[in-house]
């Protein structure tokens, strides 16, 4: 890992700015933290970028996802949210899990199943958490929590 403090609203913004040009789904941004994270920033974005691609990716009938950052005491708490099929709750238990894929996408979805076991791992690496919280034919929201360094 190359750890700096690094802008967590800027990243935002340019992440989702690069993969705007390859989609033409309305990805919404609410972030205005000012905070500074230290950490790796390409991993930071690598996890935004997966998150949100797995958003399109899962959402075919919709044309819309929603980010939002803000501060939580200590951490910055970024959710990114889609309007698609949503996951089972037992598939929410392992979706974190090495080569895991959700039964009912396996056939019709492409992948590996270990996306977001590696952003799971990039998140716990700068001690934070990542979890989902979904519901099927809703849509789902992805979280994770990373630490603030306070300014000097």
């Amino acid at each position: 890992m190359h750890n700096e403090p690094f802008e967590i609203d800027q990243l935002i913004r340019d992440t989702v700015e690069n993969l705007s040009l390859a989609t033409e789904y309305n990805i919404n941004i609410s972030s205005n933290t000012n905070a500074i994270i230290f950490g790796d920033e390409l991993q930071i974005s690598q996890v935004i970028n997966n998150l949100i691609s797995n958003a399109i990716k899962y959402s075919p009938g919709s044309d819309k996802i929603d980010i939002y950052c803000n501060r939580v005491g200590n951490f910055v708490k970024i959710s990114v949210t889609d309007y698609g099929m949503g996951i089972s709750p037992q598939d929410q238990s392992k979706i974190f899990e090495r080569f895991f894929r959700a039964r009912d996408i396996q056939k019709k979805f492409p992948g590996m199943g270990i996306g977001l076991y590696i952003c799971h791992e990039i998140i716990a690496k700068h001690n934070g958490t990542l979890w989902v919280e979904s519901e099927i034919g809703v849509g789902s929201t992805f979280n994770f929590t990373l630490p603030i360094i306070k300014k000097e």
